[in-house]
């Protein structure tokens, strides 16, 4: 027997409420908990990484374990930024997420290198001291406000290279955040790992888990989620831990499509959940943060959390 543990990013807003999904419900221990380490924000990193027990977690990985998920090499001396691209109204203004154009040049300082969509990493080379110094400009907080006037205005080093890649289109804007480097971690070999999301895959390798990923098993609403159940199934027959990152309900979020964060958390309770409540395996599913479709922007506070224990 095995205890699985079903993170599914985003799941919890206003709106939220257990008895809309039939196996949420049939829970018999059902709580909220807090997931958001003191100090943090309401981030998929610091969220899951609480969830699986390393509290507080630690600081300035994030750009560093996105490489990881990718499975771009990075040196110890790089500082290492998530970056994600948005679009921008005639003033300037940050109005949602967008994919990052084709063009990006050649950069001067750093090395840029795509995620795919509005996903992406900036490195820069023999900067790792930097990490610790630079305070996040997180792009859901940018959300209906300028650009040119909140992001990196002060820091030369990183308002020269965003010069140089966002003069590419006056409608979209690259957000370089989470100021990164590699950093020694836990170890979790006895664990596996089940997911499609990049930081995800990263937490599983930085922490030595057996990582499985293939590329049907997304962290969109696209995921195939038959697969991601079958295969969590079999790694529960061989490790006491498995966890289970399902992310497309926070992807919606982002969209700010409420129809269909609500439809695919649907089709995760009736493919997914329903399915591992009749296994003989400790289940447990967590809201990781919430994620608002309305705004966009992630939610803090306690999350749901659901548990059914086998003896």
């Amino acid at each position: 027997m095995s205890k699985i543990l079903c993170i599914i990013d985003g799941m919890n807003d206003s709106a939220f409420c257990a008895e809309k999904y039939p196996a949420l419900a049939s829970f018999p221990e059902q709580r909220f908990i807090k997931t958001v380490p003191d100090g943090f924000e309401a981030e998929t990193l610091p969220c899951v990484l609480s969830l699986l027990g390393i509290n507080p977690p630690p600081r300035y990985i994030r750009g560093w374990i996105e490489a990881l998920g990718a499975g771009i090499d990075v040196n110890p001396d790089d500082l290492i930024f998530r970056g994600s691209w948005v679009s921008l109204d005639g003033n300037g203004v940050c109005t949602g997420f967008c994919d990052a154009p084709y063009n990006i040049p050649e950069l001067k300082q750093a090395r840029y290198l795509s995620l795919n969509g509005y996903k992406n990493l900036l490195i820069f080379p023999g900067y790792a001291s930097y990490a610790g110094f630079i305070k996040s400009v997180l792009p859901f907080e940018l959300l209906g406000k300028c650009v040119a006037d909140s992001v990196y205005i002060d820091i030369p080093l990183l308002k020269s290279t965003l010069e140089q890649i966002n003069n590419i289109d006056p409608a979209r804007a690259m957000i370089p955040w989470a100021a990164s480097a590699v950093q020694v971690m836990p170890d979790l070999s006895q664990s596996a790992a089940v997911c499609g999301a990049n930081v995800v895959k990263g937490i599983a390798k930085a922490l030595n888990m057996k990582l499985i990923a293939t590329d049907e098993m997304t962290g969109d609403t696209d995921t195939d989620l038959k697969a991601k159940l079958r295969t969590v199934l079999e790694l529960a027959e061989e490790y006491p831990f498995v966890l289970l990152h399902i992310g497309g309900c926070d992807e919606a979020a982002h969209r700010m499509d409420r129809e269909e964060k609500e439809t695919f958390l649907s089709r995760i309770d009736e493919t997914v959940i329903s399915t591992l409540l009749l296994s003989d395996h400790t289940i447990e599913v967590a809201s990781d943060h919430g994620s608002d479709s309305a705004t966009g922007k992630h939610i803090g506070g306690k999350q749901p959390f659901f548990v059914q224990q086998k003896a």
